[in-house]
């Protein structure tokens, strides 16, 4: 048998460093929680009263509401972009449904100039899109200038005829995937 002094047990340590990576991944979490509150309060509350007047106005629409200029491009215009979704496929080009997105524009143009600052943007960028399949995404864009209201392109150049302006929403909807509001601010 072994005795009480062959069984020398030393008692438990404690280490300082669990309670550094404990604390630590406490600290990350405020401050990331912290990081979210303050990019929701600057960047994205300034827009929520156009967004709800949007829900409002388009029931089911669910609708994102950015603004400002393109990070990668800064001589580029400053722009105000809607993401909104519709119950019909954008890309068709019957007249039904080019003078249902035209009347959504002018309302979207009322909206934004009774709730946002129209006069800061030089181009109202509307992404129209429609759920198909569950991967399955048609997308139209128009991108208008608030002050004459003429097609644009993404450079913000006038577009002379609404052919050119057929062509490029064409080109548009050919995407197969609508960006997340993550990846349509990286794009920029």
């Amino acid at each position: 048998m072994s005795s009480s002094s062959d069984l020398n047990i030393d008692p438990p340590r404690t280490s300082k460093a669990g309670r550094y990576i404990v604390f630590s991944m406490f600290g990350l979490g405020l401050t990331a929680t912290g990081l979210l509150f303050l990019y929701w309060n600057l960047h994205l509350m300034p827009f929520m009263p156009l967004q709800e007047a949007i829900v409002a106005e388009f029931e089911g629409s669910a609708p994102r509401v950015e603004g400002g200029q393109r990070k990668m491009h800064r001589d580029s215009p400053t722009l105000l972009r809607i993401v909104m979704k519709v119950d019909f496929d954008p890309t068709e080009n019957s007249p039904k449904t080019i003078d249902s997105l035209e009347h959504r524009m002018a309302r979207l143009k009322d909206l934004a100039s009774q709730h946002v600052q129209t006069s800061d943007y030089r181009m109202l960028e509307v992404h129209f899109y429609h759920l198909v399949k569950e991967k399955d995404v048609r997308e139209r864009v128009m991108r208008r200038d608030f002050s004459t209201w003429q097609d644009l392109d993404a450079d913000g150049n006038v577009i002379n005829s609404r052919i050119d302006a057929s062509s490029e929403l064409e080109s548009a909807s050919d995407s197969s995937a609508l960006p997340s509001a993550g990846e349509a601010t990286q794009q920029e």
